[in-house]
């Protein structure tokens, strides 16, 4: 793993003709540097990074994490990948102790699918960790655990021997 915060860091461009701070021509606009590229003076900002890394593992095929976002058809909205200022004004400033985090761990990172998540939700909503439903509540088996008061130990070994993972919980419910 290298030291480097991001991963090849490669320049955002906006779409020609950019009307985001009411300019046309980029050549014309001292908010731009050589190249397009629109300088909003937000680089220090503490969402940067985190604006940055979501792009490199969405649209940057060297990024170390491409294969599980960008690889698997996960992309950034066109109206944040082209603009830090819109991702910020759309998420607004990160609560303390939450991280950027998607609702449907399957869909984009947009304004209509992403949130402030604590690291336990976020934990909690990945493609990796199985769903099982119950009564027409679909949960992960921790939630489960916590809700049916099972050792999440004792339920993670029936679900490995293929068993129904919540059999105690059915039968006193039954009773």
């Amino acid at each position: 793993m290298n030291n480097r915060p991001f991963p090849e860091v490669f320049p955002v461009q906006l779409s020609a003709p950019a009307q985001h701070c009411g300019t046309v021509d980029a050549t014309s606009d001292p908010q731009r540097r050589a190249g397009g590229a629109l300088m909003h003076g937000l680089s220090g900002h503490e969402l940067y990074p985190i604006w940055i890394a979501m792009n490199q593992r969405c649209h940057n095929p060297r990024s170390t994490s491409f294969s599980r976002y960008g690889g698997k058809g996960i992309a950034v909205c066109d109206a944040w990948r082209d603009s830090f200022p819109r991702f910020l004004t759309d998420m607004g400033d990160r609560p303390t102790g939450l991280t950027l985090d998607r609702i449907d761990s399957r869909g984009p990172y947009s304004p209509d699918n992403c949130r402030w998540a604590t690291y336990r939700e976020q934990a909690r909503n990945t493609s990796r960790n199985p769903l099982h439903t119950i009564n027409g509540v679909t949960r992960c088996l921790a939630e489960w655990c916590e809700v049916l008061g099972e050792p999440w130990t004792t339920v993670k070994k029936r679900v490995a021997a293929g068993r129904d993972p919540f059999v105690r919980s059915r039968k006193r419910r039954a009773s």
